[in-house]
């Protein structure tokens, strides 16, 4: 049930370290900062369904007050 926008994003991510992981010309800087993508992607993927869960409460805590 995750939005798909969220899904393509996060392999998006994944797709591009997985070519410069699988890359013999890769740098180490290359690597580096696409560990540095890949770790930002997935936070940015968990804290939108971090959100999506307060927001749930939030509403049910609204519609039970009421």
């Amino acid at each position: 049930q995750y939005p798909q926008s969220a899904i393509d994003a996060l392999e998006a991510v994944v797709n591009e370290a997985e070519k410069i992981a699988n890359s013999p010309d890769a740098l180490q800087f290359m690597v580096d900062r696409s560990v540095e993508d890949l770790n930002a992607a997935v936070r940015k993927f968990k804290l939108f369904f971090y959100i999506i869960d307060i927001i749930r409460f939030a509403l049910v805590y609204i519609i039970i007050k009421q």
